[in-house]
């Protein structure tokens, strides 16, 4: 099961340090605390949401110690499932710049959700319980950066803020 995890947690890491090398480190610093306090496991949820709030807890006292923000590199996964290589590459640009333009006019809360949502497929409610917020407060979070996303997304000439990208759909539901 661990090297089933490792990749998306590293991915969630990364977001959160903006460093391959701390990313590398908190993954392996998540397994090895997740191991010393696995009698302390609650089998009410699910293994995937108490690993990964152990990892944003670790990313959380990091980015403490740190004091800094980057943006984020998000290593850009073609879908195995496309045929034409071509929407494969579009599709991973599109990936990467939403996510860039993310990790500029999101708040860390808002990227973490957002990223556990869309990237890791995660349910709402596990969300919650990894960033420690309710489930109202949650669907708020990710209503506002959605909502950030869009403005930032629109056109030029509606008089919003914009950055250049290819058009991307705005991602919808919760």
């Amino acid at each position: 099961m661990a090297l089933r995890l490792q990749r998306p947690l590293f991915r969630f890491l990364l977001l959160h340090t903006g460093s391959t090398a701390d990313a590398e480190e908190l993954t392996q610093e998540t397994f090895l605390r997740a191991w010393q306090s696995l009698a302390r496991y609650d089998d009410r949820w699910r293994f995937t949401t108490w690993l990964y709030t152990i990892a944003r807890r670790l990313a959380a006292s990091h980015y403490r110690i740190q004091s800094r923000r980057q943006t984020v590199p998000v290593p850009d996964d073609l879908d195995s499932g496309m045929l034409d290589p071509s929407r494969a590459i579009a599709s991973a640009e599109q990936r990467h710049n939403l996510w860039d333009l993310a990790s500029r006019v999101l708040s860390q809360d808002q990227r973490a959700a957002l990223w556990l949502r869309y990237a890791e497929d995660m349910e709402p409610q596990d969300i919650a319980r990894v960033m420690g917020k309710g489930a109202g407060q949650l669907r708020v979070t990710l209503f506002r950066a959605r909502r950030t996303l869009a403005r930032h997304l629109q056109p030029a000439h509606h008089g919003q803020p914009t950055d250049h990208l290819s058009p991307a759909p705005c991602p919808e539901g919760s």
